[in-house]
């Protein structure tokens, strides 16, 4: 079997894709070696801006720069009236933006088959791992390699004795492959930071996946079994977020007819929410507090019996989401990150998610509106997607960028760029296990 080029380069960069979205070795590098991220992050842009203006048949599309216009002249005006953001920022979104878009025009007619197979075999082998992690973690501390991260907590154990508290990291094993980390033993964090990271690209493959068929080379039983590991891989995140972006999923191909054709992966689906109603129900009566219902569900949008979303991180971000659209009316041409990040803490001392009002309120109004254009229109324009699927992905994305901390995920902008870039609608056909292009 001879692999191309191609496929390499487009392999390569799906991966650097999931290291960028929210890896743990991306947290880990930028923190030890900063120098290596923004070496490769810089020649992310520049080789993304060159290929747009020197190989235009291939990457001439010109839609990233509109984005990346509006954002440079914006961190600009910003840094130059009150200051708060500098470059570090812009060349952040930049390298999500350039790389989502070079890894899609490498071969867009290829790029829905390759993103949707390498986030399932990263999916099954975290749920192997995960499921290594609930029963021998021990295996797992032995396979894979240990160091402190990011994450950590206050221990106040000492100052009973006259003594200060200290700050301890966590420990975490593995980078590359799958990362444990100490307080997270009961979540599969895939090869991310925290798991509603990692949901996003579970959830952007699974749009693929159901969404758009006609344009990836899988058989039906090479569709169910892809569907459900990534569902697999979903629920033992345990991230709300996740939850509620797949339960849209489920609802679009359980009650709109243009998926009623289906008939396949809707018994399929069918019977995974059977097993996992029982899971979750045994799962609950076992374990209680303890359980994936709980620490899932229950603890975050319940308290005390009642309905509150504001339970658990949720007054959070809430809080941070508020407070940013007030400050972005107070300045519509943007108050900068820091003036942003200080007032979120005074008001809230604490803050989490809430990114896209956050970006708004140090970016200002015309950057804030311009990214949600930017991100929907293709989506919007598309004739690919029905209605239904289109609402799923404003789903997707708002529930995204407002309860994680970043705008630009490299697997969410590829949704919109892919759509964009393939507008002639290339079908890929599957016919007699032979694959047509």
């Amino acid at each position: 079997m001879i692999i191309r080029k191609s496929a390499l380069i487009q392999y390569a960069l799906i991966y650097l894709m999931m290291i960028y979205n929210g890896g743990v070795l991306y947290a880990d590098i930028k923190v030890e070696r900063p120098i290596y991220i923004q070496i490769v992050s810089y020649t992310i842009i520049i080789v993304g801006f060159l290929a747009i203006f020197l190989n235009k048949k291939k990457y001439g599309n010109q839609y990233c720069l509109y984005i990346s216009a509006i954002l440079v002249i914006a961190v600009m005006i910003v840094r130059y009236t009150v200051g708060g953001v500098g470059l570090s920022a812009l060349v952040d979104y930049l390298s999500c933006i350039m790389m989502a878009f070079l890894t899609v025009s490498v071969d867009k007619k290829m790029f829905p088959t390759r993103v949707i197979n390498v986030v399932y075999c990263f999916a099954g082998l975290s749920v192997i791992c995960y499921l290594l992690q609930i029963f021998s973690p021990n295996i797992l501390k032995m396979l894979l390699s240990p160091f402190k991260s990011s994450f950590s907590y206050n221990d106040w154990s000492a100052a009973a004795y006259g003594g200060s508290m200290v700050n301890i990291s966590y420990t975490a094993w593995g980078k590359l492959l799958f990362t444990m980390r100490e307080g997270e033993m009961t979540r599969n964090l895939g090869i991310f930071t925290e798991p509603g990271n990692y949901q996003i690209v579970l959830n952007c493959a699974m749009f693929f996946l159901l969404f758009l068929p006609q344009f990836y080379l899988f058989n039906n039983k090479q569709m169910k079994r892809r569907f459900i590991v990534i569902t697999l891989a979903i629920l033992t995140t345990q991230s709300t977020s996740g939850y509620l972006i797949l339960l849209s999923y489920f609802i679009t191909f359980f009650f709109i007819k243009d998926y009623s054709n289906m008939t396949n992966i809707r018994k399929t689906i069918l019977g995974l929410l059977f097993l996992a109603a029982i899971f979750l129900i045994l799962d609950y009566n076992i374990r209680g507090n303890n359980s994936l219902l709980y620490t899932a569900v229950i603890g975050k949008l319940f308290n005390e019996g009642n309905m509150d979303i504001t339970a658990s991180t949720g007054v959070w971000r809430l809080g941070t989401i508020g407070t940013s659209a007030l400050l972005m009316i107070m300045h519509p041409l943007g108050a900068g990150f820091d003036t942003t990040f200080s007032v979120i803490q005074q008001q809230l001392a604490g803050s989490a998610g809430g990114a896209l009002m956050a970006f708004g309120a140090a970016l200002g109004i015309i950057p804030f509106f311009a990214t949600i254009i930017w991100y929907i229109y293709p989506v919007v324009r598309s004739s690919s997607l029905t209605v239904a699927a289109k609402i799923t992905f404003m789903i997707l994305f708002f529930q995204s960028v407002m309860a994680q901390s970043k705008v630009f995920y490299p697997f969410i902008v590829c949704i919109s760029i892919w759509l964009l870039v393939n507008r002639k609608n290339d079908h890929l056909k599957y016919e007699n296990g032979i694959y047509l292009r």
